[in-house]
């Protein structure tokens, strides 16, 4: 088998990478269609046909087109072994995820078997239709149906009836951040320590720092830093993501911005105290509960004023609770 010129490969691996943005693009465009998103919130797959049909459609659909526009081009040359597009699309999809920090996150059986059976599919896509020109291009009197009706299928929306759970969702994404509290208790545990006033403050402030930090991984932090925030791209920085007017040092970063946190909840716990129901009056324990669950909701929504902001956080304090501060926290 001949070697594949560095051009090639060239144009290939910049194919792969629009097709990673394009893909993601589209998901996040897709999530009333049921497309399924990282989050650290505890999610049910709602529509698992539509994601496997997005997932392994998208890269198949993107060869077809970008295969017709080449030879539309007279580029024919770069349609040589086009299917290794897709291996080049998974290998940046990972490299990506890997890089961000969020391997503990994926369910990597179904990534490699959703992977394994695009690729397949690619290659034989490739070898059937794509490396013939006359097979592929349709003409003013046909279409070959049998790989249009493949954008057909791309469209569909509905064939999800019944939620589909992921029961190790739950174990990746409570390991995962576990992981990072442990990873930013070495960190910043003087910082935390010297504004926190309770365990219940101490475990929303981490609860912000880890979900910050996934959103906002170090290599991104560190182009945030010396890139965009000179060019005033940017007015947030550090773990936190901290409003800032000048580069601080993150532990500094991380005092302020538990600092802000702190306060928006302690005022949060004054105004949940005069609006607890009354149906609690006979309940202390709930009323605690209660009282506490609306000022660390409150305090987020002051933080971030996002409207999935104050869910996420508190299904990470939730977790952090359980399994770290539980027994030094009040019924």
């Amino acid at each position: 088998m001949p070697a594949i010129s560095g051009d090639v490969v060239f144009i290939h691996l910049l194919l792969a990478a629009t097709l990673f943005f394009a893909a993601n693009w589209l998901g996040r465009h897709s999530i009333l269609s049921g497309y399924h998103l990282i989050s650290l919130l505890e999610n049910v797959d709602e529509a698992p046909a539509f994601n496997f049909v997005f997932r392994v459609a998208t890269p198949l659909t993107y060869l077809a087109i970008t295969a017709a526009f080449l030879y539309g081009m007279g580029l024919d040359r770069y349609v040589k072994d086009f299917y290794l597009v897709v291996v080049y699309y998974f290998a940046i999809r990972w490299l990506y995820n890997i890089v961000i920090g969020r391997v503990l996150l994926l369910n990597w059986p179904l990534q490699i078997a959703t992977a394994a059976f695009t690729v397949a599919c690619a290659y034989f896509l490739y070898h059937k239709v794509l490396a013939i020109r006359g097979t592929l291009l349709p003409d003013a009197r046909s279409l070959n149906s049998n790989l249009w009706v493949l954008i057909v299928i791309y469209v569909y929306t509905v064939l999800n009836g019944v939620p589909f759970g992921h029961p190790g969702a739950a174990k990746r994404r409570d390991g995962y951040i576990l992981r990072r509290y442990r990873t930013l208790h070495e960190d910043f545990a003087p910082e935390v320590s010297a504004v926190a006033q309770s365990p219940v403050e101490e475990a929303l402030v981490y609860a912000v720092l880890i979900y910050e930090t996934f959103n906002r991984p170090y290599a991104y932090r560190l182009i945030e830093r010396w890139i965009l925030f000179p060019l005033g791209r940017s007015r947030t920085l550090g773990p936190m993501q901290v409003e800032t007017q000048a580069v601080k040092s993150d532990p500094v970063s991380v005092r302020e911005g538990a600092t802000k946190l702190l306060e928006a909840f302690r005022r949060g716990l004054q105004v949940a105290e005069g609006s607890a129901p009354k149906w609690l009056a006979n309940d202390e324990a709930g009323r605690r509960r209660y009282v506490r669950a609306q000022a660390i909701r409150s305090a987020a929504h002051e933080y971030n004023i996002r409207s999935d902001y104050a869910g996420e956080i508190q299904s990470v304090y939730e977790v952090l609770v359980r399994q770290v501060f539980q027994s030094a926290l009040p019924t």
